[in-house]
């Protein structure tokens, strides 16, 4: 019972049909299921009509370092689809090619079982399983976004990653257990759930393993996930680290277009360092 209620405080799952314009599916085993992935290219372009969609996936060495040069895990957030995923950032770099695999967790859009957070770390692991067998010599970097960042932590935390971009993080077990919007009407009952959120999500203890080069992108007003707690996970990263703060910005707020530019070279300068590796 308690893990049920930690889901639905936290996830926003969704099946409904998305139309996936010209992503590729790739369907990942899991157990007797599969998790649902959406792949983009840092050279691709996405409009409102279909363009071409596969659902074929590609066998052992389709591709290796002479076609594509980086590959990125995506994680969107509590309520996000891959099938609306872009390339972002990876588009900025025109010198590299970059295949975006974006995940849908169990439970949302094609993916098998329920969405639980419990299943956050067997889908990690699988993701990673399958894509270092089919592209075993392509270097693979991780990005999350709000909830996301959870995962993209953990794989951060115990793979070989290239890199790491994490756009508004969520301590999550800091933040149910201490805010008092997720407290004052349970009457605490939120801060006891937090036992129920695996030990390996506590994106505060996995960014202390990371030695991987780190951009945080931070919403200078997030209302979601208040600067205090990403500062948490910044602070504990040990990696090399770089932040950026969209000024005046909520938690889904863009870069405005005076920091356009400043923005595009914190990106440059972190996958500069990516390439270093």
């Amino acid at each position: 019972m308690f893990q049920r209620l930690v889901d639905l405080l936290i996830l926003q799952p969704s099946t409904n049909p998305i139309d996936a314009e010209n992503r590729r599916r790739v369907g990942i085993p899991l157990g007797t299921g599969e998790i649902e992935t959406w792949v983009t290219c840092s050279d691709q372009t996405y409009n409102s009509n279909p363009v071409i969609k596969s659902h074929t996936t590609p066998a052992v060495g389709t591709n290796t370092r002479s076609s594509i040069d980086r590959i990125a895990i995506k994680f969107p957030g509590t309520g996000g689809r891959a099938e609306r995923s872009g390339p972002h950032p990876f588009e900025i770099d025109a010198d590299r090619k970059t295949e975006v695999w974006t995940v849908n967790p169990p439970g949302y859009g094609g993916s098998s079982g329920s969405a639980t957070i419990v299943s956050t770390a067997a889908t990690c692991e699988a993701v990673w399983e399958y894509l270092t067998t089919h592209y075993a010599d392509v270097p693979i970097a991780v990005e999350g976004n709000s909830l996301g960042c959870a995962a993209a932590l953990y794989l951060a935390a115990r793979k070989d990653v290239a890199g790491i971009y994490l756009r508004n993080p969520v301590a999550l077990q800091q933040m149910i257990s201490t805010r008092w919007k997720y407290n004052w009407w349970n009457f605490g009952l939120a801060r006891v759930l937090t036992r129920w959120i695996p030990d390996e999500l506590d994106t505060i203890e996995n960014a202390k393993r990371c030695r991987c080069p780190l951009l945080l992108v931070r919403s200078e007003r997030d209302r979601v996930s208040p600067a205090r707690y990403q500062q948490l996970i910044f602070g504990a990263f040990r990696g090399e680290k770089s932040e950026f703060v969209i000024e005046g910005a909520d938690h889904h707020d863009r870069v405005s277009d005076r920091q356009r530019d400043e923005y595009v070279r914190s990106i440059k300068n972190w996958l500069a360092k990516i390439e270093r590796r």
